[in-house]
């Protein structure tokens, strides 16, 4: 009964002149007014979105520096974002000015830091080569793309500086994560200052952490192009919150890696490693010498192909600026300096496409000075481009010994059937005999995901 009457209820709503008594018609005359033409109303105009208003900032210690040859120069600076909201990516217009005010050249740059969050700063730096004579800079943003940030904040200490070989400053330091949670950082600059305060130059790093655990601390260093006489630097992070960590870790050091002089005494770390794990994983690695407990110089190494599941790759680095500056006064031997590598912590989310073999060639071998060379070319035999096409070898004795390795990445990208030309330094220990090892040499790309399907070799 309930049902019945509901639906009489929406009868009744729906027609209501079935139910109602029949209205007569009204006789009473009426008088038809005139038809006048209706107005018809003008819309309105819907406001249009007002466009999102640039962000504000601030440019503060803008300098211009002679370089190093007659008529080039430097422009370092910072930038303070002064709006409310953060700045990923942000670049800046850079023009240099004529003593009569005209604009000379500009360059557009991306500033330090990859994110900027309100209040924060960050430096820049542009080169500009072979302008001739300019009195004066004009710095203004160029773009920028909104978006979040979830910062970290990171500490760094200032250790020890030394000169290069190549006139540069080798600036050595220390980064800790204070916090409990990983970090990503994306990028690490210095100013040099005077005794004023002003700015000098910009150093960038040239080996730091990329990512660490909560807690941990880690050795950096950073070159400053021209020794500018500073008396104090100042540090800027651009350090993110990382997603997490993976445990265990996929990348590992296969044994101990060792430390050798060769027959000028300079150093050659050397060592391996090993992917444990199931999917293929890029490594980045910072290695350290030090001295009585003492860092002294501090290098980087980073992957260029992934290494695959179960694959074992070595390596080698022979470079660590300042070193040799910051023991000028020591009498040092190989017995007294220590060798530390520490490997990245592989990050949530970082696997990556596995590497694919190239053709290689070997035109020869040669041994020049602390160094054996090898020539030859590689080729993309695939019907897709690929990246970072790359020359590995290891020299081992007969029974297994790593004596040495190293590789060369010979093409950052080949097209199909395209061919590129490598030459390949392999440091040689003092005191060891390569006649007795035997080279393993071979090249391998990645592709690139985005370009479709899985790359066929050419028929």
């Amino acid at each position: 009964m309930k049902r019945a009457c509901v639906s009489l209820m929406i009868l009744i709503l729906l027609m209501p002149s079935a139910c109602s008594p029949a209205l007569e018609p009204d006789t009473t005359p009426t008088s038809t007014p005139s038809l006048q033409p209706s107005a018809t109303p003008t819309p309105s105009p819907s406001p249009s979105p007002s466009p999102t208003p640039p962000p504000d900032v601030e440019f503060t210690d803008l300098r211009l520096l002679p370089d190093k040859q007659v008529g080039d120069w430097r422009v370092i600076g910072l930038i303070t974002n002064r709006s409310a909201s953060p700045m990923i990516d942000p670049r800046v217009a850079i023009t240099l000015m004529s003593n009569d005010g005209a604009p000379l050249v500009t360059e557009t740059v991306p500033i330090i830091f990859a994110h900027l969050a309100p209040g924060e700063s960050s430096p820049f730096r542009a080169v500009f080569p072979s302008v001739g004579l300019a009195s004066d800079i004009r710095v203004a943003l160029h773009s920028n793309h909104e978006g979040s940030i979830q910062r970290a904040a990171l500490e760094v200490d200032i250790l020890n500086t030394g000169r290069t070989s190549r006139g540069s400053v080798a600036i050595l330091g220390s980064i800790t994560n204070p916090g409990n949670d990983p970090v990503s950082i994306t990028a690490l600059a210095l100013t040099a200052q005077d005794s004023s305060r002003r700015a000098l130059g910009v150093a960038l790093p040239y080996a730091m952490p990329g990512s660490m655990r909560g807690g941990e601390s880690a050795p950096f260093l950073a070159l400053l192009e021209i020794d500018a006489g500073a008396s104090s630097y100042a540090a800027y992070v651009d350090a993110v919150a990382a997603r997490g960590i993976l445990d265990p870790q996929p990348i590992s050091l296969d044994g101990s890696p060792r430390l050798k002089l060769d027959s000028q005494d300079h150093p050659i770390a050397i060592g391996s490693l090993k992917n444990v794990s199931d999917n293929a994983y890029l490594a980045s690695l910072t290695l350290t010498i030090s001295y009585q407990n003492e860092w002294v110089s501090v290098s980087q190494i980073d992957t260029p192909i992934p290494l695959g599941p179960g694959e074992k790759r070595a390596f080698s680095m022979t470079e660590f600026p300042g070193m040799d500056a910051i023991l000028q006064d020591a009498a040092w031997s190989l017995e007294d300096l220590h060798l530390d590598v520490r490997i990245d912590p592989t990050l949530v989310g970082s696997e990556v496409t596995q590497a694919i073999p190239v053709e290689l060639e070997i035109l020869s071998y040669e041994r020049i000075g602390t160094f054996t060379f090898i020539r030859g070319t590689v080729t993309n035999p695939y019907t897709h481009r690929v990246y970072n096409a790359t020359v590995m070898t290891s020299l081992r004795y007969d029974w297994g010994y790593l004596m040495t390795a190293a590789w060369v990445v010979a093409a950052e990208t080949l097209s199909t059937g395209e061919s590129a030309d490598f030459v390949l330094a392999i440091p040689i220990p003092a005191n060891s005999t390569p006649r007795y090892a035997e080279f393993d040499t071979w090249a391998a790309a990645v592709q690139n995901p985005a370009d479709g399907s899985p790359p066929m070799q050419l028929p």
